[in-house]
C-alpha cells in the first residue's frame, strides 16, 4: 500500500461500527479491499480512470466522476486523499463537507512531500472541529467534524474561464482546479498550437484528431476551431479534466468525443478500434511532484496501433526528454518542426519499421 494508504489502515481501529466509508481520489492499492475485508461497505470516488477500473477489479464500487451523483446521500466517514494543489484541496474538503452526515467525520490523509502540513492549516477555516489522529510514514491523518458553513455542490461553481487568441482566433477555456496550466496557455502548448496552426501546417490538418492527455481540451478544440469538419476526440485519465474539456467544448460551441482512458488502453481495448489521421499531445510526464515517464512512453509505444494510413504524431516536449529516441525506435520519419524556450514540436508520420 502507498504511505497514505498505510496510515489510514493502522487507524482502521478509529473507525469502529461506522459501516459505510466513502474514499475520495483514492490510491490504487489494496486499502479498499482490506476495509471491505474487515467489514466495512466501501464506496469510492475516483478521479483518475486507472484507480477507477482497479478498484472496479478488486470488487470495489467505485464512481469515476470528480463528485458524487447522489447529492442526497450522506456518509458518516469520509476519507480523502490530499490532492497536491491548493485550488483542488479547497474545492475538495468543501464538497466532502457537503457528504457528511450532521454527525460524521472527515479524515484527510496526505503526505509530508505534498504539503499535508499545510493542508491541516487550512481545515479550521471549513470545520469547527478538527485534530490530528497520527503522524506515520512521512505522512499525517487529520480527523475534521462539523462544517463552518454549507458549501456549492456544482462543479460549475468553480470553474474559472480564460481565453487566448490564435491569429484572428480566441479560443475560450473553461478550467477546474487541479488542471494543469490552470489559467493560463503553458508555452509548451503555445509553442504546439502555434506550429501546427502555421498557414502551412494548417492545411494539413484533417480528418479523424486525437487529443491524448487533453487537459481543459485546448489542444484539440483550438484545432477544431481553426479547422471546420476535423473529427476530434479528447481522451484524459482524469475525470476533473473531462468535466473541464466539456465545459470548455460548450464555451467554444464545439462537440467532440470525450474518452476516459488510462493511457490509450480504452481505444485500443475497442472492438472498432478508430483510426486517427492525427494524434496531437503535450504528454504528462509528472505524476505529483515526481517526473513520470512511463505514461509517455507507452503512449507513444500504443501511437503506430491507432494511425491511419499516413497518419501523422505531433507532439512537444522538453528538450532533456528521450522522445526523440523513442520515436526513432517506431518511425522512419522523425523531425524538429519547431524549437523555442526549451522546447521541442516533433512531427512523425506513420511508417512504422518492420
Amino acid at each position: 500500500m502507498s504511505p497514505v494508504s498505510q496510515i489510514i489502515w493502522r487507524n482502521q481501529h478509529r473507525i469502529g461500527d461506522q459501516n459505510d466509508l466513502l474514499l475520495i481520489r483514492p490510491t490504487a492499492d489494496d486499502l479498499a479491499m482490506k476495509l471491505q475485508s474487515s467489514g466495512h461497505t466501501v464506496h469510492a470516488i475516483s478521479h483518475s480512470y486507472k484507480t477507477h477500473t482497479f478498484l472496479q477489479q478488486q470488487g470495489i464500487e467505485s464512481s469515476f466522476s470528480v463528485t458524487q451523483s447522489d447529492s442526497k446521500r450522506k456518509w458518516p466517514l469520509v476519507i480523502l486523499f490530499q490532492p497536491r494543489e491548493k485550488s483542488l484541496l479547497e474545492m475538495m474538503l468543501e464538497l466532502s463537507a457537503g457528504y457528511l452526515q450532521d454527525d460524521g467525520e472527515l479524515w484527510l490523509a496526505g503526505e509530508k512531500k505534498s504539503g499535508i502540513k499545510s493542508a491541516g492549516k487550512r481545515l479550521p477555516g471549513h470545520f469547527h472541529k478538527h485534530q490530528n489522529l497520527d503522524n506515520a510514514r512521512h505522512c499525517s491523518l487529520f480527523a475534521v467534524s462539523d462544517p463552518t458553513t454549507a458549501h456549492a455542490s456544482n462543479l460549475s461553481d468553480y470553474a474559472s474561464d480564460w481565453s487566448f487568441q490564435l491569429g484572428e482566433t480566441t479560443i475560450e477555456i473553461a478550467s477546474l482546479p487541479g488542471i494543469f496550466a490552470d489559467g493560463r496557455l503553458d508555452s509548451g502548448t503555445r509553442l504546439l498550437l502555434d506550429t501546427l496552426t502555421d498557414k502551412a501546417m494548417l492545411s494539413q490538418v484533417s480528418g479523424r484528431a486525437l487529443d491524448f492527455g487533453c487537459g481543459a481540451g485546448t489542444i484539440g478544440i483550438a484545432l477544431a476551431q481553426l479547422c471546420p469538419g476535423l473529427d476530434v476526440t479528447l481522451l484524459d485519465d482524469s475525470a476533473i479534466a473531462l468535466e473541464a474539456a466539456s465545459l470548455t467544448l460548450d464555451k467554444n460551441h464545439q462537440s467532440a468525443r470525450l474518452i476516459a482512458s488510462n493511457g490509450l488502453e480504452t481505444l485500443l481495448g475497442s472492438e472498432t478500434t478508430q483510426k486517427f489521421d492525427w494524434i496531437v499531445s503535450n504528454p504528462p510526464f509528472h505524476s505529483g511532484a515526481a517526473q513520470e515517464l512511463n505514461t509517455a512512453h507507452q503512449f507513444i509505444n500504443d501511437c503506430p496501433k491507432l494511425l491511419a494510413r499516413n497518419g501523422k504524431v505531433c507532439i512537444v516536449a522538453n528538450n532533456h526528454l528521450p522522445y526523440r529516441r523513442w520515436l526513432q525506435e517506431l518511425f522512419r520519419n522523425v523531425q524538429v518542426i519547431a524549437s523555442d524556450r526549451g522546447y521541442n514540436v516533433w512531427l512523425a508520420q506513420h511508417q512504422v519499421k518492420n
